[in-house]
């Protein structure tokens, strides 16, 4: 009745089938994608969720709304309105239904994602004092003192967005660095006891693709979780669009992509992606100025890059 099983670490093989099956059962367990796995991206941290007034508006109503908003993209002055009315229903309805598909709100309310500012109406509804603050927050005094800390704490990340400083001349080619280096400072990511590349997180984050990419092919293959695709190159993008659920919405510049990509993550109540968890930390708590309901939780790197920007 011997199996052999081959030894792991300073553990020598003992050959029986009980420990075969043992190992077997483990590896198996381990590998199961769960509902979660597969309709959320991963990470420790918790976003703030603060208690939502009630919705204002009847069953019947909203339902009416939803159905029109469906089936129709124009008047533009109709959909937002519907849209600010049915902001409440949405947001209860996501926050009180457990592992809810991305796919699922997209197909309730398509327009919420292929009309432009309709995430930002969401979330200025929900989170009105600092939806404009990412805007108001990355000055050009805050995004050199981001490449200062970088250049200190992570020597490398010039190598890693293939950029030479000296090279960015305008003070928008500046803030994209200053953006797109975040993944470089922090730790990355760790999932299944192994952490995750430097260029993992930073693909996790804003993904960089060549001039004339298969768009179709790109967004048939992207993963699940939002993130922010940049043509051309990190610090000077031909074209940006934030990527949901192989959706691609288009944006006018890199910050703006990354506005939209972190409302995404708060107005869909779904978490970071994991390798790059602490990058959209730093963005949610310095940038944006929201700290999670649960006190205490901030990442080290996050407290002592924000107390070095004071």
């Amino acid at each position: 009745e011997a199996w052999y099983t081959s030894g792991k670490g300073i553990h020598s093989a003992t050959g029986w089938l009980e420990e075969r099956l043992r190992n077997v059962r483990r590896k198996s367990v381990k590998h199961r994608p769960t509902e979660k796995d597969l309709n959320t991206a991963s990470t420790s941290l918790t976003h703030l969720t603060t208690s939502l007034p009630d919705p204002v508006l009847n069953e019947s109503d909203h339902n009416g709304m939803k159905e029109w908003m469906k089936a129709n993209l124009e008047p533009l002055s109709t959909l937002k309105n519907y849209m600010e009315k049915t902001v409440l229903n949405r947001a209860e309805w996501i926050r009180k239904t457990p592992d809810l598909p991305m796919r699922e709100v997209m197909k309730e309310y398509p327009r919420l994602f292929d009309t432009p500012g309709m995430v930002e109406i969401d979330f200025r509804t929900l989170y009105a004092d600092v939806a404009e603050n990412l805007f108001l927050r990355l000055t050009p005094p805050i995004v050199e003192k981001i490449i200062s800390y970088a250049d200190t704490q992570a020597e490398k990340w010039t190598m890693y967005l293939h950029m030479i400083p000296r090279n960015l001349k305008s003070d928008e080619e500046r803030k994209n660095a200053a953006i797109g280096l975040l993944p470089c400072v922090f730790p990355t990511g760790r999932k299944n006891r192994k952490r995750c590349t430097i260029d993992e997180a930073l693909s996790a984050f804003i993904d960089c693709q060549p001039v004339g990419t298969n768009m179709p092919k790109y967004l048939e293959e992207a993963p699940r979780c939002p993130f922010v695709l940049a043509i051309g190159n990190r610090y000077n993008p031909t074209q940006v669009f934030v990527i949901i659920e192989g959706q691609g919405l288009e944006q006018p510049n890199l910050t703006k992509a990354i506005d939209v990509c972190f409302k995404v993550f708060y107005i869909l109540d779904i978490n970071y992606p994991w390798q790059c968890s602490s990058s959209w930390e730093f963005i949610q708590k310095v940038l944006y100025g929201i700290e999670d309901k649960v006190k205490g939780k901030t990442t080290p790197a996050v407290v002592a890059m924000r107390a070095a920007l004071k």
